[in-house]
C-alpha cells in the first residue's frame, strides 16, 4: 500500500504545523508552509508504525499533534550509519500505513 494524494498533503500540512503554521489554518495553507521544507518526492512509504520506529531508534524527541487527531513525531540527530550525516527523521501514521522522511 503506498500513500494516497491526501495522505501526501496531509504529510506536507504536518510538516507545516511542525515548520510554524497554525493548526487553525486549513490544510492547503499548512501544506504551503510545508513545502518549504519538503516535495513530495523526499516522502517515503512505510508499514512500520510508531512502535516500530521506537524499537529501533527510541522514543522521539519532539511529538506535535497536527490536522485530523494525528500526531507528527521527529527524532533529531539520527544517524543511520557511521560516518554519515546526522538528519532529522519524521513520521506521521495513517491506517496500515506511515509517510517518514528524511532532512
Amino acid at each position: 500500500m503506498s500513500l494516497t494524494e491526501e495522505q501526501k498533503t496531509e504529510f506536507l500540512a504536518a510538516l507545516g504545523v511542525w515548520n510554524g503554521a497554525s493548526l487553525d489554518a486549513t490544510i492547503e495553507e499548512q501544506a504551503d508552509e510545508g513545502d518549504n521544507i519538503a516535495d513530495r518526492s523526499d516522502f517515503v512509504t512505510t508499514h512500520e508504525n510508531l512502535a516500530d520506529f521506537i524499537t529501533s531508534r527510541g522514543r522521539p524527541q519532539e511529538s506535535k499533534p497536527v490536522a485530523n487527531g494525528r500526531t507528527l513525531h521527529v527524532w533529531r540527530n539520527v544517524q543511520f550509519r557511521k560516518g554519515a550525516p546526522r538528519v532529522s527523521l519524521f513520521l506521521l501514521e495513517f491506517d496500515g500505513v506511515s509517510a517518514s522522511m528524511i532532512r
